[in-house]
């Protein structure tokens, strides 16, 4: 039994919960015999300059 994981390069966010990233599929002695869907577990919101810097500063404040 082979398992194929197929997956683009990157994604770009925003990405809904849900959303088909990619498919895994499955084979017997070369015979495709599943494919199932890979779909976002959660919301994944895009990251602004304003959210980068903010987590910045709280992984400083948490080092301390």
């Amino acid at each position: 039994i082979t398992r194929t994981i197929h997956l683009p390069e990157s994604v770009e966010a925003p990405i809904t919960a849900g959303e088909k990233l990619g498919e895994i599929t499955v084979s017997c002695d070369g015979s495709e015999i599943g494919c199932v869907d890979l779909v976002a577990g959660k919301d994944v919101e895009r990251l602004t300059v304003w959210m980068a810097f903010t987590r910045l500063l709280s992984q400083f404040r948490l080092s301390d």
